[in-house]
């Protein structure tokens, strides 16, 4: 009878460790709200220091669960639209809203604390989570 109970209570003990681990994939690293915190432009960008200083003080990232993103403060109007993983989970597919162009982005760091993309022209953008 002893055992009968020590094997329940370390099957449930295992299942229920097992069930409250989440899985980080680049989805579930992705949705959240960045902050731009570091711009590395290419030399034919021709953006000055003191512009993209100021693009940078307000712009954000939103990526939801639902893939949908919102870029705002790097243009007058928010962007919107769709985004997929790429199924390597190496890039991000970015689908504006009223667009039929998509924009592929690199990613080269993904982790809780940091989002790096190379964008097609080799643009680094560093991206850290928006706290208010």
């Amino acid at each position: 009878m002893k055992a009968i109970i020590i094997y329940s209570v370390l099957f449930i003990g295992l299942t229920v460790s097992i069930i409250s681990c989440k899985e980080e994939t680049p989805q579930t690293l992705l949705v959240r709200n960045w902050k731009l915190a570091e711009w590395v432009t290419v030399p034919s960008m021709g953006m000055s220091d003191s512009l993209k200083a100021v693009l940078m003080k307000s712009a954000t990232m939103d990526f939801a669960a639902d893939r949908k993103f919102t870029f705002k403060g790097m243009s007058p109007e928010p962007l919107t639209g769709n985004y997929a993983i790429s199924p390597t989970g190496k890039s991000v597919i970015f689908s504006p809203a009223n667009s039929e162009t998509t924009y592929e982005h690199t990613i080269q760091t993904l982790t809780r604390d940091t989002l790096v993309l190379i964008d097609q022209i080799g643009n680094k953008l560093v991206c850290v989570p928006q706290t208010e």
